[in-house]
Formats: C-alpha cells, structure tokens, sequence
C-alpha cells in the first residue's frame, strides 16, 4: 500500500495525485522535489529517496509519523521526457510489517539505509536515524569494524547486491568473536 501518488509534467508542475487530501493545493505548481526530478530526467531512471512528509492528509485519513520512501520514475517517449511519476510510502510502516519482524537467530534482524548511509528501517528501533557507517565503532572496544565498513561504502551505498561476513569481537562480553552473515540489495 502506497501512502500518496503523483504525476508531474516536465517541467515539475504537479498535474494529479492521490489521495487527494496530499497536494490538491498544489495541483499546477512547481514541486519542492524539483531536483530529484531533474536526477529523474537526467539519469533517465527511476530514483529512491528519504523524505519528510510533504503535508498532512485530509482529516480521517492515516499520517505517516516518519521519512517517507519516495519512488520515482520518468515517463519518455523515445529519448523526450515528458514528467514523472512518483509515489511515497511510510517508512515507519514498512518498518513495523516488514523490518521489524524478520529475526535471524538469536542476535540478528533486518535493516535498511538510506543512500546516505542511516538506518531508516532496523530490527532495534533505537538504530533509526543513527549513521550506519559509524555505528560499529560506537559499539564498544574490540569491535572489528573494517569489514561491515566496506561493505556499507563500497557495496551497500554504491547500490549493490550481495552476501558476505563479518566478525563482531567481544559481542556480549566474554572477549567471544561472533561471525555475522549479511545480505544486501538496492
């Protein structure tokens, strides 16, 4: 379930969306995401970004209480772009449904970063909003933390897929090494 949809023209001007209750007053304007949409055109791709919600919804309907993940695609005909579409879910949702519950052992759970390496969804909601490229280090002395580095610089943030390993020393006390598994995608 997507929280809002919308379409713009070329140019950025919003033209529809929906619910309605989103952007009906800016219906004809310039978006704020002007720059994404230029990213959009440009790269001629569809792009992913974190965003706080742009306005409330119309009474009744539910407000997303966090970032939103905003997808969006551009529409060409042959090389011309002609706008974009793009749509918003609540981070915190997908949190909660999908995030959250997956349980790897006893120690281990899901987590996602945004592109510029926070945690946007984890497991242990305390991690949200906290650099992921600098939470190994904060973990405490004998963190073995190159490994888990490179691949949230080099793999995870370029926007790669793949598996690996990974090795937290002194995890729990005890001086113990815990061999960690990871997955990853875009």
């Amino acid at each position: 379930k997507v929280d809002f949809l919308f379409l713009c023209d070329s140019k950025g001007a919003l033209v529809a969306s929906n619910p309605s209750g989103v952007f009906e007053e800016m219906i004809g304007e310039t978006l704020s995401l002007r720059p994404f949409a230029e990213e959009t055109r440009t790269q001629g791709k569809s792009i992913i970004r974190t965003i706080f919600p742009p306005t409330r919804p119309d009474p009744g309907e539910e407000s997303p209480t966090s970032q939103i993940l905003l997808i969006m695609a551009p529409i060409q005909q042959d090389s011309e772009f002609l706008g974009f579409m793009g749509c918003g879910l609540d981070i915190a949702r997908i949190n909660r449904e999908f995030v959250h519950p997956i349980q790897s052992g006893i120690t281990g759970g899901a987590w996602m970063i945004n592109p510029e390496g926070r945690f946007i969804a984890h497991s242990d909601a305390k991690m949200v909003g906290k650099d992921a490229k600098a939470m190994p280090r904060k973990r405490g002395p004998g963190v073995i933390t190159n490994k888990i580095d490179r691949l949230i610089q080099e793999e995870m943030l370029q926007g790669k897929s793949g598996m690996d390993d990974y090795v937290l020393a002194n995890e729990g006390g005890g001086g113990r090494e815990i061999r960690r598994l990871i997955a990853y995608a875009p």
